[in-house]
């Protein structure tokens, strides 16, 4: 993307196209088939950013969303919402071994991972990331990298090597140098003049949600499988910042990241609210 301010206005194309990932609703549908999204992140020091991830997912439209993280974090979270099915499962004294174990099935009940909400750089922690995303690429799952996954990543860059199922959420700086340039799609939509935190776990969230649509909707077939993750990042960019900047009309200053997470479905309602059980 760039910041020249003559830079293209939003491709309409890509919003129609954003349309054919979305799931309908239908009355014989089950618990779980508008996607399952899994955060892993939430270590000692950082409860709130997997929260927000997992939140925004659900606000989203996802149907269940799995914090997997540290029991230190583990514990918090689960006051702060009854909505989350929240798994200790990032425990220190596990064994790698152990842990692959513990992972497993859960990821195999997934549509999509984001990996790095609150994970936090510490040993156990960056183990349990790396294992994580291993698990993913085994059953061809896909991962959104963010936050101090990110950070993983520089340390085992080889770790999503070829893996063309995944999406990194780097800051402006950092874009040019993991991206080729060959397809950008745009987002000129406004956000909010306060940068609060937890809008980045905003966008991670909403990646999670629209990276599973892809996986679940009977229209995907209509996108190529290449461009789904493109779409999907176009998606949660802009619901970001619609969210971000409705909150802020609201809050002004003391707009805060749930204030935020607050307006994720009124931002869905002004793009696809007319996409309900209807046929596109």
């Amino acid at each position: 993307m760039s910041s020249h301010s003559s830079r293209p206005a939003m491709d309409p194309c890509a919003l129609s196209d954003l349309r054919n990932l979305i799931p309908p609703l239908t009355s014989e549908a089950h618990k779980g088939q508008a996607g399952r999204v899994g955060i892993v992140g939430g270590s000692a020091d950082y409860s709130g950013a997997p929260f927000f991830a997992a939140m925004t997912s659900m606000r989203l439209g996802c149907d269940m969303s799995f914090n997997i993280c540290s029991p230190d974090a583990g514990h918090v979270i689960k006051t702060y919402s009854p909505d989350l099915i929240v798994m200790t499962l990032l425990r220190q004294e596990k064994t790698d071994e152990q842990l692959k174990d513990a992972l497993r099935p859960i990821l195999g009940r997934l549509h999509a991972l984001v990996v790095g909400p609150g994970l936090g750089r510490d040993k156990h922690m960056q183990t349990a990331g790396k294992i994580a995303i291993q698990l993913a690429k085994s059953q061809q799952l896909p991962i959104v990298v963010d936050a101090d996954g990110l950070w993983l990543l520089s340390n085992e860059p080889n770790l999503l090597k070829g893996y063309n199922n995944a999406i990194l959420t780097p800051n402006v700086g950092k874009v040019d140098r993991i991206s080729n340039g060959k397809q950008v799609l745009h987002v000129d939509a406004p956000g909010s003049l306060k940068r609060c935190g937890g809008q980045g776990d905003i966008l991670s969230g909403s990646l999670g949600t629209f990276i599973a649509w892809a996986q679940v909707s009977p229209y995907k077939d209509r996108i190529e499988a290449e461009r789904r993750p493109l779409l999907a990042a176009f998606g949660a960019a802009l619901i970001a910042r619609t969210s971000s900047r409705k909150a802020f009309e609201r809050k002004k200053r003391s707009m805060l990241a749930h204030d935020a997470i607050d307006e994720v479905g009124n931002a869905y309602e002004e793009y696809f609210g007319d996409l309900i059980s209807a046929s596109l």
